[in-house]
C-alpha cells in the first residue's frame, strides 16, 4: 500500500479476498507490527492509518 504526496486521507480500509473465514491470521506491517485476525475479519477489512505522506507499506498475512 502506499500513500501519494496528494492524498490527503490519512486512513484507508483495506479488504483480503478468498479467505477462510473460520482461519486465524497473522497480519504483519512493514515487519514491525504483528497482529492476529480472523479471516472474517480481514474480509471485513482493515484501517491502515498513515499520517506521512508519501509512505508505502509492506502487508504479509500468513495463515496459522
Amino acid at each position: 500500500a502506499y500513500r501519494r504526496y496528494e492524498c490527503e486521507q490519512e486512513s484507508v480500509t483495506l479488504t483480503l479476498q478468498q479467505l477462510d473465514p473460520k482461519a486465524t491470521y497473522t497480519l504483519t506491517i512493514n515487519n514491525t507490527n504483528t497482529q492476529n485476525y480472523t479471516g472474517q475479519q480481514l474480509l471485513q477489512g482493515f484501517v491502515l492509518n498513515s499520517d506521512q505522506k508519501g509512505q508505502a507499506f509492506v502487508i504479509r498475512y500468513n495463515k496459522l
